[in-house]
């Protein structure tokens, strides 16, 4: 009789493989062309995080190797900034970075990422997967942005607007201040929506629980 369940275990080895490699990889080229933040770096930081009332411990670095802001490690988070970085894009690339910390989102993308590799030959779970993540994008400026009025959303989507054309340069676990050209054009229309939104929070988690378990 043919053995599914090899196939499936062999399947599930080498997407959890393949993740994680490649996560390791990036982690391991961000430490190693990484420099030390600048005086002014910290004290936006600084001053986004009392904005937010953010009292966790967030290590900041630049890197010529990306082209967009990121935030990555899950016991040790670390804010990675572009050398390049347009100066009016600082404090929305910092707060943006720090709302996903403050919303734990890089363990909602471990959590998707896990559901994917135990149903690889599912391709609606790999739909499922890339639209929870635009979905987290969308929550992620509407938590920002909620008490904000009309000017501070043209500038924040302004900054999102501009890095359109430096491309994409993050791993799948980690959060990306940027993204592709059709979902930062639904964020723009979203961050400029100032009606009210219903969170659904609550439904994603039992979706991702009857992912896992199913």
């Amino acid at each position: 009789s043919f053995h599914w369940e090899g196939i499936w275990m062999a399947g599930l080895l080498l997407c959890l493989g393949w993740q994680f490699s490649s996560y390791f990889a990036f982690c391991r080229r961000i430490k190693r062309f990484a420099i030390p933040a600048n005086g002014e770096d910290w004290t936006a930081l600084a001053a986004q995080q009392q904005l937010l009332g953010l009292q966790r411990k967030v290590n900041l670095v630049r890197n010529e190797t990306i082209s967009s802001p990121l935030l990555m490690g899950f016991v040790k988070p670390t804010i990675v900034l572009p050398t390049q970085l347009p100066e009016h894009t600082l404090a929305p690339s910092l707060s943006h970075e720090l709302t996903h910390l403050k919303r734990g989102d890089l363990w909602y993308q471990l959590l998707l990422i896990l559901a994917r590799c135990v149903h690889w030959f599912n391709p609606l779970v790999w739909r499922m997967v890339r639209q929870a993540k635009r979905d987290m994008e969308l929550c992620c400026d509407y938590d920002l942005l909620q008490s904000q009025g009309v000017e501070a959303r043209r500038s924040y989507g302004q900054a999102i607007l501009n890095q359109m054309t430096a491309g994409q340069s993050t791993s799948s676990l980690t959060t990306g201040f940027s993204g592709d050209k059709k979902s930062i054009f639904t964020r723009f229309k979203a961050i400029m929506d100032t009606s009210p939104k219903k969170k659904g929070t609550a439904v994603l988690v039992l979706i991702l629980c009857a992912v896992a378990l199913a």
